[in-house]
């Protein structure tokens, strides 16, 4: 508690210097809340539909060109029925 009010007593006597601490401390706190906002907003929210979870994303490739999708080969019947090894 004495170190609490010693650092008060320093703030009290240097207002100047106290206003710029709150300030800094405000702007700190009130960008971390925009931050963390907007990240929810965009990434951690979940989506608006009923069972959003089954939701998946359908491309199509012509193999004769690429035979890639985002670096990775076709996958076969066979890659999905067999037991990993």
């Amino acid at each position: 508690m004495p170190f609490t009010n010693h650092a008060l007593r320093s703030l009290g006597k240097r207002p100047g210097f106290a206003l710029v601490v709150v300030l800094t401390l405000a702007l700190g706190i009130g960008a971390n809340a925009a931050i963390f906002s907007l990240i929810y907003g965009i990434l951690l929210r979940p989506f608006p539909y009923r069972d959003a979870e089954r939701i998946v994303r359908v491309e199509s490739v012509d193999a004769k060109t690429t035979g890639n999708i985002q670096g990775r080969q076709h996958t076969t019947k066979a890659s999905f029925t067999s037991d990993p090894p």
